[in-house]
């Protein structure tokens, strides 16, 4: 879409949006280019005829001889092997369509200056080199030449150049829920009822050192959000996110991307840069949760796990499962699994052998994990909301949208973490449990040095 504006103002819109209005093509050899937003590809690499006119035999639609097709590839594969996908032909919003410029050097110094007479006469002189073709750039009808994005060559360049193209969604996901004063409100209550509360607000409070000083110092507990909120913001807007490989992190060679507290900072591991352009969103607001954790939990830790209680606080659930033990719902229940009659009832409306394999699932995962209380940590928890509320793009959620992940109809990683936890903590009822989701305002880290999606 072409905007009609004077340059120096069209200069600092620019700025403001370039992460969020760019897509990146890589053409046929491995270079990165900028796209605007909604440029759609007419055509790749595959789907381009070889036998161009000028070079292939009549037979072939062309005007060329034996000679000239000699020089032609049989496939695009053969000259740029894997690439077959890369775009040929593209058309930007504003209506330019570019194309691959793929010519032969050899070609192309004997043509330099000659008339063409001497021309095909220097070309039958050599011998055909079909496999010698090159990519030159993308080029527009009028003759403009698209710039690539500098240094883009190989996969994290491109893994950079995407996560900084999207970054500035996760960031703007944040300031528009730190400005809805429903989400300052929520905040406010539940920390006010926190801190009214003598055994709960003296750990919630203690589980940061600045709400050790601010309990010692006596905050405002009615309008706590009027100082952390600002805060808050200053982080969305100053927190470095940038790209790793497993080479330069082994210890995160398995995360999706992590938070820092001692550096600071978040990071994706390129190891996934072909998710789209969604699920890196929801994967960088889920990390943000955890940097505003670092400064204060959006909601008391021991309140987020109630959210997830149903018979039995889910950290217990993996204690007993780590020690070999029957959970002890499950022994008050008389069965020697997560579900039992009353859970039945309290779930009339799911299937029980659906039931059975969150139970199983949520054992196995626990027993599996080299960090067994991640499925149930409270950053985790409001961190896999907070990227679920995104996916769905609302805050309030229903039970209609968490059945489809529930029935295992639709996959979400952040939906399942959530439901692993529901599944540990006694399958609360559905409906109880999804109320708690949306009781939360949001937030808190993992108890070693990164937090990790």
């Amino acid at each position: 879409m072409k905007i009609l504006i004077k340059e120096s103002a069209f200069i600092r819109i620019l700025e403001q949006y370039k992460d969020d209005n760019f897509d990146i093509i890589t053409s046929p050899s491995g270079v990165n280019y900028q796209v605007p937003k909604g440029t759609k590809i007419l055509s790749t690499l595959k789907n381009v005829n070889t036998k161009i006119k000028e070079w292939a035999l009549p037979s072939k639609g062309g005007t060329g001889n034996e000679q000239t097709a000699a020089w032609l590839p049989d496939s695009w594969e053969s000259v740029f092997p894997g690439a077959t996908q890369a775009p040929f032909e593209f058309k930007t919003p504003d209506g330019n369509i570019y194309r691959a410029s793929i010519q032969h050097p050899t070609i192309n110094k004997i043509g330099e200056n000659v008339t063409r007479d001497v021309f095909y006469k220097r070309l039958y002189a050599l011998d055909p080199e079909p496999n010698g073709w090159k990519f030159y750039g993308y080029y527009s009808k009028t003759g403009k030449k698209l710039n690539p994005i500098k240094g883009g060559n190989g996969k994290q360049t491109y893994c950079k150049a995407k996560v900084d193209s999207v970054k500035s969604r996760a960031r703007q996901y944040w300031l528009s829920k730190l400005a809805d004063p429903e989400v300052k409100s929520k905040f406010d209550k539940n920390w006010e009822e926190a801190y009214n509360s003598s055994e709960s607000g003296l750990i919630s409070s203690m589980v940061s050192i600045w709400g050790f000083l601010n309990n010692l110092l006596g905050p405002d507990t009615k309008h706590l959000s009027n100082t952390v909120f600002p805060k808050y913001i200053n982080i969305i807007k100053k927190i470095p996110i940038s790209t790793y490989t497993p080479k330069d992190e082994p210890d995160s060679a398995d995360a999706i991307a992590r938070f820092s507290p001692l550096k600071n900072d978040i990071r994706y591991n390129c190891d996934y840069i072909n998710s789209t352009n969604d699920s890196i969103v929801e994967t960088l607001v889920h990390e943000l949760q955890h940097a505003l954790y670092n400064y204060k939990p959006f909601n008391p830790p021991d309140q987020i796990l109630e959210k997830f209680s149903g018979i039995e606080n889910p950290m217990n659930t993996i204690s007993d499962i780590l020690n070999m033990k029957t959970p002890s719902y499950a022994k008050r229940s008389g069965k020697r699994n997560l579900i039992s009659k009353i859970l039945n009832v309290d779930n009339s409306d799911l299937d029980i052998n659906v039931l059975k394999k969150w139970e199983r699932l949520a054992i196995t995962n626990v027993k599996n994990d080299s960090d067994p209380e991640y499925s149930c940590r409270p950053t985790e928890k409001q961190s896999n909301l907070e990227a679920l509320r995104k996916k769905l793009n609302k805050q309030t959620l229903t039970k209609e949208d968490l059945l489809p992940y529930v029935n295992f109809e639709e996959y979400n990683e952040n939906a399942d973490y959530l439901l692993i936890c529901w599944a540990l903590g006694g399958f609360k009822s559905l409906d109880s449990f999804i109320k708690g989701l949306n009781d939360l305002a949001k937030n808190q880290p993992k108890n070693n040095n990164q937090s990790y999606a």
